[in-house]
């Protein structure tokens, strides 16, 4: 079975074989009872996981949620993560997050996401904020009609140096001659190199609740470039939510104004 993607290039995800014997069918899937009954819940770890070698060949990979898909071809698909030496480590099976949170936990420079559903409740979310403790700059691009206050106000709160907007009805019209308000992809590129899209949102439903999928794009320049122009666009047509810079200048306004008293 192939999976593609219709992006000016096409890419194909090679599914896995029939078993042995020479059947012609695939068995039948498990049904979903079974396999929430068999399949681990997500598993979080403090293990420190490197960033994607340099030398990693360029791949295309595809997860499927809940708990690996229900495909015979996915279900118990393992994912590989790689860690320090070039060993793999062999994480189980159903949890699409894990391979997003070991590109976010390998970013250096930039990470740049545009996504529907974002909540602060998530590995992949705690894992943007270790990436901003290390110096990455982080911009974040979001559905104006479904913001997760709470993380806005914390954001205030605790003086994130992450950069969020929201898609403003009136500038995308303006942008683009087309009446839209709501702002519906789930994409990210890290570090220029690497892009993940699907119709997964950063949310613990995602992962456990619906069927969903995230495709990886790993040092791919053409998808890429494709992902980071569509980005930029939305980023122009997009309302300030979160600013540190401004935050910043605030701060050293008033740091010098109490220093003139």
């Amino acid at each position: 079975m192939t999976f593609t993607r219709a992006l000016p290039i096409a890419i194909a995800f090679a599914a896995a074989a029939l078993p042995a014997g020479g059947a012609s069918q695939p068995p039948a899937a498990p049904a979903p009872a079974a396999i929430e009954k068999a399949a681990p819940a997500p598993v979080e770890t403090d293990e420190p996981l490197l960033p994607w070698p340099a030398s990693v060949s360029p791949s295309n990979e595809v997860y499927m949620s809940p708990f690996g898909g229900y495909a015979f071809a996915n279900f118990n698909k393992k994912i590989h993560l790689p860690v320090a030496g070039g060993k793999e480590v062999r994480a189980e099976a159903g949890d699409l997050s894990r391979p997003l949170v070991q590109l976010l936990k390998g970013a250096r420079q930039t990470i740049d996401i545009a996504m529907y559903i974002h909540s602060p409740d998530t590995a992949e979310h705690r894992s943007i904020l270790g990436a901003m403790h290390r110096g990455v700059r982080i911009r974040l691009f979001l559905d104006s009609t479904f913001l997760d206050k709470f993380m806005i106000r914390n954001m205030e709160r605790y003086k994130n140096k992450i950069y969020v907007k929201a898609l403003d009805p009136a500038l995308a019209e303006e942008a683009t001659g087309i009446p839209f308000s709501i702002m519906h992809e789930k994409f990210g590129i890290i570090d220029g190199r690497h892009v993940f899209n699907g119709s997964a949102n950063i949310d613990i439903n995602a992962n456990l609740k619906y069927t969903e999928n995230r495709f990886f794009f790993l040092d791919n320049p053409a998808m890429v470039k494709a992902f980071q122009e569509e980005f930029d666009a939305l980023w122009e047509m997009g309302n300030w939510l979160y600013n540190p810079d401004e935050e910043r200048a605030a701060d050293e306004g008033k740091e010098r104004k109490d220093g003139d008293l």
